[in-house]
């Protein structure tokens, strides 16, 4: 997988005429938002002025309430008309930045804006008890990772709430990305790898409750303390199981959870694929409209996501290579991607 410093060399040798333009669509933004607050000052100051002069209300009341007035214009002003004009250099930057960002990691890979894994295949994943209700995303990436074949994207699937009296409100259930990929085994059944709330949360209780309604399968548990400390894993072949989650891959596992503490990981070992969801509140893909225009440490996360999830497979081809798990030739046999 390739590192982040090389590609800002790549951005250096490659890019410079993609960010001046993105430069230059950026700066119309700036100027934009300039002019919105000047009008609205002086919106403000002419509202102040005709007050006073009408002598409706007068002193420190006026300008208090001038003040209170302008307050509110420019939280509703300022805070929807950044997301508007944000939207032409959001496009512009991940058709420029995204797309050859995509291309760099490897020639095989396709970048769509507009794409996301689809319905079918989160819900073959198994990872979420809640079903989702809305389904959206954004920023797909389709192809080959090396040998393996992915698709991965970001994703948020949500639940309807109804409150009394006719209100609604939407839920999240998972909000981040996404990955699928297809390894060249047949997994002869499920298994799936959650966060452990229960037992951080309840101890022993919650120790015991695992096991009471598996939401695949049956519990399994594993000598090492410290991914139990982490993770709950179910599944309908124990054997597998275990062949499958090695003491190598374990300990991958603990150490991003302990790395990405605010990042919780769930992974789904299902037909030929292997799923890897990873919560993330912001979007790495999105640009900042301050700052530098490339943010290397968001990408450089975003890489390390998707290096994680291709280690998981390559992980597991390996850990199956000699074991009982059928191996399907990839593009004949294997499940296609959803």
């Amino acid at each position: 997988m390739k590192t982040i410093d090389q590609f800002k060399d790549y951005c250096v040798r490659e890019m410079d005429s993609d960010l001046a333009v993105l430069e230059k669509i950026r700066s119309g933004v700036h100027g934009k938002l300039l002019a919105a607050a000047a009008l609205l000052a002086c919106g403000g100051m002419g509202l102040l002025f005709w007050m006073q002069r009408a002598e409706y209300i007068a002193g420190i009341k006026a300008t208090l309430i001038a003040a209170g007035c302008i307050l509110f214009v420019a939280l509703v002003i300022l805070g929807l008309l950044p997301k508007v004009l944000m939207r032409e250099y959001r496009s512009a930057f991940k058709m420029s930045v995204m797309d050859k960002f995509v291309k760099f990691l490897d020639n095989n890979l396709q970048y769509d804006l507009f794409g996301f894994v689809s319905g079918g295949a989160y819900s073959a994943a198994n990872l979420f008890r809640q079903q989702a209700e809305r389904y959206s995303g954004s920023d797909l990436v389709k192809g080959r990772l090396g040998d393996i074949p992915v698709e991965f994207s970001r994703v948020l699937s949500e639940y309807l709430v109804r409150r009394k009296g006719g209100g609604k409100n939407w839920v999240p259930i998972f909000k981040g990305l996404f990955f699928v990929a297809d390894c060249n085994k047949n997994f002869s059944g499920q298994t799936i790898v959650l966060p452990d709330v229960a037992q951080n949360l309840l101890g022993k209780l919650g120790q015991a409750l695992q096991s009471l309604s598996p939401p695949v399968g049956q519990l399994v548990k594993f000598d090492d303390a410290e991914f139990e400390k982490y993770f709950v894993v179910y599944s309908e072949n124990e054997i597998e199981a275990r062949t499958i989650l090695s003491p190598v891959l374990m300990q991958r596992l603990v150490e991003f959870r302990k790395k990405n503490r605010s990042s919780w990981l769930r992974l789904s070992f299902t037909g030929s694929q292997v799923f890897v969801a990873l919560s993330r509140e912001r979007n790495s893909c999105d640009p900042s409209l301050f700052g530098p225009i490339i943010d290397f440490a968001k990408i450089d996360q975003y890489l390390e996501y998707i290096a994680f999830a291709a280690s998981i497979v390559e992980e597991v081809n390996r850990n199956t290579a000699t074991s009982g798990v059928r191996e399907i030739p990839i593009g004949l046999g294997a499940t296609a991607l959803l």
